[in-house]
């Protein structure tokens, strides 16, 4: 037994843990055969300079489990009633068709001297003190913690988004169509899986955010990529590549390009979508974060017809981390929805929930948004002018008055993904817009964030961008 019975009196696992692991895998692995003798608890004990209790110990949780067996006067054996595995096949599980469609998750960008990637925000300027003192606030709410969760979300904080969203963005919303989700990745997925069936059409903007197009993949629509201009989707090209049952928009500021959809083509867009009777998804991803004029109302402020959900995310005013999002959704769509989300995960986590509701109420979540403005609009604009500094013939920012990522268009014959695999080795993080386009841009181009770099950081990372670049258009 000594072949595969291995003792680490190093090791932080107990003995009887070490002799009863090694046993068991002999056993299951065939090592050990069905009806096969064991060394009596003695032998077995001096073989392996442990206690006599210590084998004994493992043999009877083994025992206890059916792995051994004890006869009277013979000793302990492998017990008969367990298979021979040796020769089991590797299994290999029978996937759905919505599995197959699935992506492979992306590995987690390693860190990097200088971060522009698109979805960091500033850790640095968090007001932790605040924060921590709604948790504290949320652990003091025992009563609901132990009781079950609202699949629709904390009441209190479906009241504070309510609230939020009609003094900020026009929503008309009350707490009764509120659901809290999981993300806004979370409520595309329940959204496809409610209004979807395999072959429907759902309309796409073009360039546009990859996650949301995963999402209406997997559940089976078809996709209809439209183009996006100056000024966001186009509501004719809509119409023409119609009927759809569902329609992704950002039209406040549209992902990646920066375009705020005007309101005639938002009127357009609306007749479009009631005369396909299509719901649209307005996803209003970042709009605390608007640096020219006053914020635009939501283009649900202007739906008589019950046909738009306005998604919300607090991944991307607060921190990725936290996971929390909602939906302000049609009337009719608010039990059908709730009742997908108790079966999908019976509800949001309260604890975080009942945390940000405390923030929310205690005006600590607008203090923290009219902050985090200012300091982003200083990184927007130093990033700006970066690159104009840096790379004035070559770097070509689309307009854009807020957000907190700016799409680069980039005058070269190098290819995005050329540039950010240069940039990665000199401790340099870009992303290569390649991935949000359905049709080839016609240029170069990469998205740049500036939520997660410092203000000081922004000219001397552009800098060294530019240098990479120079000397990548050098090299045969």
């Amino acid at each position: 037994m000594n072949d595969f019975l291995q003792i680490d009196p190093g090791s932080p696992v107990p003995l009887h843990r070490q002799v009863y692991d090694g046993i068991r895998e002999a056993i299951l692995g065939g090592k050990l055969q069905a009806g096969e003798r064991l060394p009596p608890t003695r032998v077995l004990a001096e073989d392996l300079t442990v206690s006599r209790q210590t084998v004994t110990d493992a043999y009877e949780q083994l025992q206890t489990e059916g792995y051994l067996e004890g006869r009277r006067g013979a000793g302990t054996f492998v017990a008969t009633t367990v298979p021979d595995r040796s020769a089991q096949p590797a299994f290999s599980p029978p996937l759905s068709r919505w599995a197959k469609r699935l992506p492979t998750a992306p590995a987690p960008a390693p860190p990097a001297r200088y971060d522009f990637q698109p979805d960091r925000l500033a850790a640095d300027v968090f007001p932790w003190d605040a924060w921590d003192a709604a948790v504290r606030h949320a652990s003091a709410e025992h009563e609901r913690l132990f009781a079950p969760p609202d699949p629709g979300g904390h009441r209190g904080l479906r009241v504070a988004v309510a609230e939020h969203v009609r003094r900020h963005r026009a929503v008309p919303a009350d707490p009764e169509r509120v659901v809290i989700v999981s993300g806004t990745q979370q409520g595309l997925n329940l959204l496809a899986l409610l209004t979807l069936e395999g072959g429907d059409r759902a309309a796409l903007e073009d360039p546009g955010y990859p996650s949301a197009r995963l999402a209406l993949e997997a559940a089976g629509a078809v996709i209809s990529s439209i183009p996006v201009d100056a000024e966001g989707i186009q509501p004719g090209e809509v119409d023409a590549a119609g009927p759809h049952r569902l329609i992704y928009v950002t039209p406040s500021h549209q992902y990646p390009t920066g375009a705020t959809l005007p309101l005639g083509r938002r009127l357009e867009l609306l007749e479009v979508a009631y005369r396909q009777q299509a719901i649209i998804v307005e996803d209003d991803y970042d709009s605390e974060f608007r640096y020219e004029g006053r914020p635009v109302e939501a283009l649900q402020a202007l739906d008589d017809a019950g046909i738009v959900v306005y998604a919300g995310t607090f991944s991307k005013s607060l921190m990725p981390g936290l996971r929390l999002g909602f939906l302000v959704l049609p009337a009719p769509l608010v039990a059908p929805f709730v009742a997908a989300k108790a079966v999908w995960d019976s509800g949001t986590p309260m604890m975080e929930q009942s945390a940000l509701a405390a923030f929310m109420e205690s005006g600590e979540y607008e203090r923290h948004i009219r902050k985090m403005r200012r300091v982003y609009r200083a990184r927007h604009d130093a990033l700006l002018a970066a690159l104009q500094r840096y790379l004035p013939h070559v770097a070509e920012a689309a307009p854009s008055q807020g957000g907190l990522s700016l799409l680069v268009r980039l005058n070269t014959a190098l290819d995005a993904d050329s540039i950010v695999e240069h940039a990665a080795r000199a401790g340099i993080a870009v992303r290569a817009a390649t991935g949000l386009y359905q049709r080839p841009p016609d240029r170069p181009a990469l998205l740049l964030g500036f939520g997660g770099i410092s203000l000081e950081d922004i000219d001397p990372g552009i800098a060294r961008l530019a240098e990479i670049i120079a000397a990548s258009r050098r090299r045969p």
